[in-house]
């Protein structure tokens, strides 16, 4: 029986430090040209304000799979008072191929700064300015349905926004099995990967990723040569890639939910974000957990 007590107490302490690992932040992103966010390892970061520098202390939130940074120190918080920033949501994956842990994120920032046009979820930018979207196709048509909720209308178009709460939302009985739109071929470019964030995400309320349904395979087909594979998407709102280096050529792709992740609540199936790339992305995790480090 002691030995058994040792055994759980190894166990858990090993667990949490693998877990707390990867709860661990390291990254740099611009808030604005003059503002420079450094989140270095163990909750300390550093503000860069012109040649000034500043520390402070920030918090992690995992929520429904989404990275959640609160800033915790007072003069740094007051400091963007005006700005309304005290808080970002992270969005992570990693760039297959690259060892430099900072040089092979691939990642997304939005912080509770109020923008211009009174929205939440101003964007942040990470440091290293990637093109592996600057070349992708952003042309979609033959969407067989979207939600029209209230005042929010789901359309395909918002697949081309990474934003939070601008998801792709079908709108057939059941939870969207069959339901699709089609990639335009616009450049004649055969791309190898379909980059991915699955679900509905927002800054607001998390939990819309769980209680909505989220994709679990997706049917690829070549729209000219009719090559079909059924794929497999990962329960996560971080970016992620699908291999579709199958496909022959260059052509129009059509996109077709297959199985489906049951939402606690709701049965409409989200998608997020949705592009063609030609790098493999490994999301941050590969399904959606709740925790907290301090």
């Amino acid at each position: 029986m002691k030995f058994l007590k040792l055994f759980l107490i190894i166990f858990i302490l090993n667990l949490s430090s693998c877990f707390a690992k990867e709860l661990d932040f390291n990254e740099i992103y611009y808030f604005s040209p003059i503002y420079k966010l450094d989140f270095m390892s163990n909750g300390k970061g550093l503000l860069y304000v012109d040649e000034e520098k500043f520390n402070f202390d920030y918090e992690v939130e995992i929520n429904n799979g989404l990275i959640f940074i609160t800033l915790k120190d007072d003069s740094f918080t007051s400091l963007f008072a005006r700005e309304n920033f005290s808080k970002c949501l992270i969005l992570q994956g990693s760039i297959v191929g690259i060892d430099n842990p900072r040089l092979k994120n691939f990642s997304f920032g939005f912080c509770n700064k109020t923008n211009d046009w009174g929205n939440k979820g101003c964007v942040i930018s990470p440091v290293k300015e990637d093109s592996i979207l600057g070349s992708t196709q952003k042309t979609f048509s033959n969407v067989t349905s979207y939600l029209i909720e209230k005042n929010n209308s789901y359309k395909i178009e918002n697949l081309n926004n990474y934003s939070p709460d601008t998801p792709w939302v079908e709108n057939a009985p059941g939870n969207g099995i069959g339901e699709g739109f089609t990639i335009v071929d616009t450049c004649g470019h055969k791309f190898s990967y379909l980059l991915l964030m699955n679900g509905y995400i927002s800054f607001d309320k998390p939990y819309l990723y769980s209680q909505n349904g989220r994709i679990k395979k997706l049917k690829i087909t070549s729209c000219n040569s009719g090559v079909s594979k059924v794929v497999d998407v990962l329960d996560t709102p971080h970016p992620q890639t699908v291999d579709i280096s199958f496909l022959p050529e260059a052509d129009d792709i059509r996109i077709e939910i297959a199985d489906v992740y049951h939402g606690t609540k709701y049965q409409d199936t989200c998608l997020n974000f949705c592009q063609l790339v030609d790098c493999e992305i490994k999301p941050k995790f590969d399904k959606p957990i709740n925790s907290s480090m301090k």
